[in-house]
Formats: structure tokens, sequence, C-alpha cells
């Protein structure tokens, strides 16, 4: 999948949530529009090695997609992000 990565403006957090309950694939679009550079920081400090972050990135991305869990008013998400190391 190619992300796009020449915007200016990012989505809210609220409409990136409701793309995710939608299950449209934009959301992890969006997604790495708003945190990539956040997670793939993340990652890299935890693996040491950009290969490998890169990889745990596109697990997260993953797993939020489709393990994400909505509170009952539909409104916010918790997800929790595991990194591993693959070796």
């Amino acid at each position: 999948m190619e992300l796009q990565r020449n915007r200016t403006a990012t989505m809210s957090d609220e409409k990136i949530v409701d793309l995710y309950w939608q299950r449209d694939e934009q959301a992890i679009k969006e997604t790495d529009i708003k945190y990539k550079r956040f997670l793939l920081s993340l990652a890299n400090n935890i693996v040491h090695d950009m290969c490998d972050s890169e990889e745990c990135l596109n697990d997260t991305y993953r797993y939020i997609y489709w393990r994400v869990e909505f509170d009952s008013s539909g409104k916010t998400c918790s997800a929790t992000i595991i990194s591993r190391n693959h070796y």
C-alpha cells in the first residue's frame, strides 16, 4: 500500500477513528500521515534497526486496523501497541 506523504493538514483523531470504525483502509493512511514519525522513532528506540522498525510499524497499523476496540459511545478507541524484536 502506497502511503501519502505530501499533505500539510492532518485529519482529526475523531475522523480517523470514524474511518477505523467503518473499516476504511484510509484510516491506516491517515494514521501514517499523522503519527508515522513518532511511531517509527519509538520502534527504532526499541529494536535499533530501521528495517525492523518499519516492520513493527506495519504490524502496528495492521493490529490497530483489525483489533481496535471502541467504547460504548463509539467516539474513542483504545489499542495496545506491542512492539517486539523479530530476531
